[in-house]
């Protein structure tokens, strides 16, 4: 989101960037690599195999290279809303790490005297949307920042972002993941989702599946130009 009237900007902690100084967004190695690395040893040393891994054994199954590392990068920047995650990527802080120590407060719109606080990151704008666009087509990328609009912003020609956190009254236990179109240019799955409520025993027992939540999430990757794409991603959350 760009901001809507820069001139009401005020710089709170440090100052922007000069341009020369920051860095390009970059998500497509260590960040894959660290949530696989970390799914793989929670399955290793836990009784009940962590749902994030398994649905890489899934899509591993479907024998389309680089299939699973694209649905990770699209997790990925559809979770990294906070500054550790972000800290993680190369570049964090700009060329000389400098950059990310800015904060800029944001008027908020149809509030009166209300801000938001927005943190710099020293990554370039324009090269974290088109991260976006090398994991998912134009049109749903386009749709998916839209989503995040209060998350993501560009002041000048730097990232800045506000960090949030995602919560609700369930806790998942279990996932089915249920291909239903598989092509040589579309692939479509859903996850079919169980869940207790908070404070409920959270261990799945699939002879009694009548007394879990149950909810679905549809994922669909098409073939384009440039090779896969994600076009459609109902949630990431729950392997957060």
């Amino acid at each position: 989101m760009i901001l809507p009237d820069e001139s009401a900007v005020e710089v709170t902690e440090g100052e922007p960037a000069p341009s020369e100084s920051l860095s390009k967004f970059n998500a497509d190695n260590t960040l894959t690599q660290r949530y696989l690395d970390w799914a793989k040893w929670w399955s290793d040393t836990h009784d009940n195999r962590y749902e994030r891994y398994k649905v890489g054994e899934f899509l591993d199954s479907l024998g389309v290279d680089g299939l699973k590392e694209l649905f990770f990068k699209g997790y990925f920047l559809n979770s990294i809303t906070v500054t550790d995650d972000f800290a993680d990527i190369d570049g964090f802080g700009g060329v000389d790490g400098s950059a990310a120590k800015t904060v800029i407060r944001v008027p908020e719109p149809d509030r009166d005297s209300a801000f938001t606080k927005l943190y710099s990151t020293g990554f370039t704008y324009e090269s974290f949307r088109k991260v976006w666009l090398d994991v998912f087509t134009e049109e749903w990328a386009n749709t998916l920042l839209n989503q995040h609009a209060g998350t993501f912003h560009k002041y000048g020609e730097e990232l800045y972002y506000q960090p949030t956190a995602a919560g609700g009254d369930l806790t998942l236990v279990h996932i089915d993941y249920l291909l239903q179109t598989q092509t040589d240019d579309e692939i479509v799955f859903l996850s079919k989702c169980y869940h207790v409520k908070l404070g409920e025993d959270p261990v799945y027992d699939e002879m009694q599946n009548d007394k879990y939540t149950v909810t679905f999430n549809k994922y669909r990757f098409v073939r384009t130009d440039d090779g896969w794409r994600i076009a459609f991603s109902d949630t990431f959350y729950h392997w957060r």
